[in-house]
């Protein structure tokens, strides 16, 4: 926290607020160190675990039956590998070469450490890298898609699957795909996070209610609290999670109640092991993410040698590293 926020400790000691009733990996999220106390910073808005949406009707064609779906990164590129069509009519995954902080965290080391110290140029993050490019040249993907250039090709029917937040169904829904969305599945990552986890794959968008410092102790605090209180209460959130198709906050929300949109309901499962992919920062998210993205792009779209890429990730994102430390 650099000042321009308050932390909201206090709503969270209030059981009254049913701040008992939030998922615990969302509020983790939020949760920091700060002058060595454990704060809780911020109120659940919307949170939204990433998964692996599939065509069935492509699916089924292939070959393919619920014994199939992946439970491991590398398992995943084989289906790919099974719904791709060599005349080039069709793909396995639509996937965008930026925004690969989780994979990096899921397949490798990160890009740095819950401690903050760079960790992206390593063998395994290499290797991963690697990887990622003999699948692209192999044309199982189409290269140089952003995240909404690779939902149009799922949307479309150019693409098997795609991986993407929640918003996909009603998209998919929209567009007449026959669908259906399994976890991302682990990778071999030794990345730690926070909670001990490693190999996740599952990054997520995470919105919350923050507090300005300005309002300090003020009037207008008991008001923000009540509204907080009421927006995350077990009926605000199946109203929100059906209207909006972000899985509920609130652990009291059961599938029975969101079985008008029952894929969310499942989504709701992977909440548990996903996680913002750059985090923990005073500042200088948008520096490495474009630090990353650089790497990822040109690992996917150019024959430029991987060990000088991280060479010169590494640079550039220990310099931001070094730039907002405490």
């Amino acid at each position: 926290m650099d000042g321009t926020f308050q932390c909201v400790s206090d709503f969270y000691a209030d059981k009254n607020n049913g701040t008992d009733d939030y998922l615990d990996n969302v509020v983790k999220q939020i949760t920091f160190n700060i002058d060595g106390e454990e704060e809780k910073c911020a109120v659940p808005m919307g949170y939204a675990p990433t998964s692996v949406w599939y065509n069935t009707d492509m699916w089924k064609a292939a070959g393919l039956t619920d014994k199939d779906i992946p439970t491991t990164w590398d398992q995943l590129l084989e289906v790919a590998k099974k719904l791709t069509k060599s005349d080039g009519s069709q793909y396995g995954l639509a996937m965008a070469d930026s925004g690969w902080a989780a994979y990096m965290k899921g397949n490798g080391t990160g890009l740095y450490t819950t401690d903050g110290k760079v960790s992206i140029n390593s063998k395994e993050n290499k290797a991963f890298l690697q990887k990622m490019r003999d699948f692209y040249n192999g044309g199982y993907a189409v290269p140089g898609l952003d995240d909404t250039a690779a939902r149009e090709s799922f949307e479309s029917g150019q693409s098997a699957m795609v991986i993407v937040g929640p918003w996909e169904d009603q998209a998919a829904t929209d567009k007449g795909i026959n669908h259906d969305t399994f976890a991302v599945p682990d990778g071999d990552g030794t990345y730690k996070y926070a909670d001990g986890k490693t190999g996740s794959n599952t990054g997520s968008t995470g919105l919350y209610w923050w507090v300005t410092s300005q309002v300090g102790d003020s009037e207008k605090l008991p008001g923000i609290y009540e509204f907080f209180k009421f927006y995350n209460n077990h009926d605000n959130q199946v109203k929100w999670s059906l209207g909006s198709a972000y899985p509920p906050n609130n652990k009291t929300v059961t599938a029975d109640e969101l079985s008008d949109r029952p894929l969310i309901a499942k989504i709701s499962q992977y909440t548990d092991n996903s996680y913002i992919g750059i985090a923990g920062l005073k500042g200088g998210f948008g520096d490495i993410a474009a630090s990353l993205d650089t790497l990822t792009q040109n690992t996917v779209r150019t024959g430029d040698d991987i060990q000088g890429l991280l060479d010169q990730a590494e640079s550039s994102i220990s310099g931001y590293l070094d730039e907002y430390a405490e």
